[in-house]
């Protein structure tokens, strides 16, 4: 993680909500993720590498494709939009364990301009 990131962004914090609750687990799945590449260079673990790639997979369908939208259109507080700039640089790190493990990378997900999101 960046410096810029807190120890309350490894976890989800119960009872938070919206915008703060997406980022929170954003950056605890590429956390996550991080830890399973590393672990990937010592020995390949197929429930892991699953139980991921699941993961993953609904937090770029839903969560982070929510977030571009919110971040595009300027529906987010400064705070948030820092923590989301942080998220696309931790992103971009992660491109290469995306790629050894098979996880889609969401930064060449399209955003579609029309879609209605709820705050």
């Amino acid at each position: 993680m960046s410096e810029q990131t807190t120890a309350r962004d490894a976890y989800p914090v119960p009872g938070v909500t919206g915008v703060t609750a997406d980022l929170d687990r954003a950056f605890a799945a590429v956390a996550a993720l991080r830890a399973l590449g590393a672990a990937e260079d010592r020995r390949h673990d197929e429930v892991r590498v699953y139980d991921a790639s699941i993961r993953w997979g609904a937090l770029v369908a839903g969560r982070l494709h929510r977030l571009a939208l919110l971040h595009r259109r300027g529906a987010m507080s400064d705070g948030q939009r820092t923590r989301y700039t942080d998220l696309e640089v931790e992103l971009a790190e992660l491109a290469p364990v995306l790629d050894r493990l098979g996880l889609p990378d969401p930064r060449h997900r399209p955003v579609p301009p029309d879609v209605k999101v709820r705050r």
